[in-house]
């Protein structure tokens, strides 16, 4: 699936969109919401939204980290202002 909206596009890797739609609705609003947000600031640290410090195993293409909660959205940015969202776990999981 991909989204056009603000400075760059969301693409959600099928992996990633298969572990969305299994959250509960409890989690899963905050997580879109935290997710819709990288369409504006996808490249900018803060607190919750880190670049990655050091390849993810099992995700060696992510290049970021937003956390949210008990959950992470791990995720790339790409050429032509495409973020590629990859991953949507536990942070232990």
């Amino acid at each position: 699936m991909r989204k056009a909206a603000g400075r760059y596009f969301l693409e959600w890797d099928p992996t990633a969109q298969e572990e969305f739609e299994v959250l509960k609705p409890f989690d899963a609003g905050p997580i879109l919401r935290a997710i819709r947000e990288l369409r504006y600031q996808a490249e900018d640290e803060t607190r919750n939204r880190k670049p990655l410090r050091q390849a993810i195993r099992g995700v060696p293409e992510a290049s970021w980290e937003l956390r949210i909660g008990d959950h992470r959205v791990l995720y790339d940015g790409e050429k032509h202002r495409t973020v590629r969202l990859l991953r949507v776990s536990s942070k232990g999981g």
